[in-house]
């Protein structure tokens, strides 16, 4: 595919006055979720995918955005931006085609392809109105607490609030679990509680799942996997927001969390657990459930 250059500005321009656009960020998970151009999707591009593909990508198997996925194949959308961080890739080199074979000739006809001069990097210079990220709301703050010593201390991770792992995701543990106003104010509408223990508080108010699964080395969590990802797919089809803990918020909550980026944001192990981890920081799933997201890698 031969990609013609665009400007930032141009770029502006069109992000101002139209909506038939893709707007394709080539960067990796992590950097895409610190900030990116607003209204930009990312591409599961990750090493699992470049490996099996021996070249070439196909655009609709790399879009993880399903009804842009549904409008490329549509042929709907005229015009297709790419953007990397700093707008040194070669434009003339890039190892996507349009679509599978069967539709590749009515996309090639119908669409236009860009490559933005500049990157990421510049764009967020000149535009940054234009630019969007989400803000790590992880917090050891005592705020709320009137400035009180508690007799004893808050564990380290009870302190602060639910972190945004996505904009219809939250993780935590079961002490924000209990917490029904904070919830509320996030935006919480279902709640997943990876514990046999864990008490469902509101059920009245928020819609629960329960994954009875132990926090050990011979539980299977696997198991849970495919339930858990429905029900915050689900939700988030319903315009809701999943808040996800177990206990501690340390280990099958964050094992959750992760197994849903691999799976339904493309991106491997290693991203996804260090992501979680920028997140929330004192996550450290078990050696078990670590060698079960390994397989489960694997599988994708």
């Amino acid at each position: 595919m031969v990609l013609d250059l665009i400007s930032g500005t141009q770029l502006a321009s069109v992000l101002s006055g139209s909506s038939d656009y893709l707007l394709i960020d080539c960067r990796s998970f992590l950097v895409f979720n610190k900030s990116r151009i607003r209204n930009a999707v990312n591409i599961r591009c990750n090493s699992i995918l470049r490996r099996r593909s021996r070249g070439e990508m196909s655009l609709d198997n790399v879009i993880v955005c399903a009804e842009m996925r549904r409008l490329f194949l549509d042929g709907k959308l005229p015009m297709i931006i790419m953007y990397d961080e700093n707008g040194d890739a070669d434009h003339k080199e890039q190892t996507f085609i349009t679509s599978s074979p069967s539709t590749c000739h009515a996309i090639w006809i119908k669409t236009d392809y860009f490559f933005i001069s500049g990157g990421f990097k510049l764009f967020q210079v000149d535009f940054p109105e234009l630019c969007e990220g989400l803000e790590n709301t992880y917090s050891f703050s005592a705020e709320g607490s009137g400035g009180e010593t508690p007799c004893t201390p808050t564990p380290i991770y009870d302190q602060g609030s639910p972190v945004q792992i996505l904009p219809h995701l939250y993780l935590g543990s079961a002490h924000h679990a209990a917490q029904e106003n904070e919830l509320a104010a996030l935006g919480i509408t279902a709640v997943l509680n990876a514990s046999s223990t864990c008490e469902n508080h509101f059920a009245n108010r928020f819609r629960y799942k329960r994954i009875p699964v132990e926090d050990n080395g011979q539980a299977d969590i696997s198991s849970w996997f495919d339930g858990a990802i429905a029900f915050i797919n689900e939700e988030q089809r319903k315009g809701g927001k999943v808040f996800v803990h177990c206990l501690a918020g340390i280990s099958r909550s964050a094992t959750i969390c992760i197994a849903y980026l691999i799976t339904c944001k493309g991106v491997s192990l290693n991203d996804a657990f260090r992501y979680v981890k920028s997140r929330r920081n004192v996550i450290s799933p078990n050696f078990n459930f670590m060698g079960q997201l390994s397989s489960l890698e694997a599988k994708l």
